[in-house]
């Protein structure tokens, strides 16, 4: 009998990976939110402030994904 690892890793995932990737989708989804009802207050403070969230949030997402299998 004949066995080979050929392929095995290439298919395996990086759950802690995945899991970083999951949870920076949700904080740019939150962050789009903020950004959102922001915008509805009309309040200036409140959108630089949502604006900045997001874009940490997209850039922490762009990072996960950019390790991620």
């Amino acid at each position: 009998m004949t066995t080979t690892t050929t392929g095995i890793a290439a298919t395996t995932t990086d759950d802690r990976a995945e899991d970083r990737v999951d949870a920076a989708s949700r904080r740019v989804h939150a962050a789009e939110g903020q950004l959102h009802t922001a915008h509805q207050r009309g309040v200036e403070a409140w959108q630089l402030a949502a604006e900045h969230t997001l874009h940490a949030a997209l850039e922490e997402y762009l990072a996960a994904k950019a390790v991620a299998p």
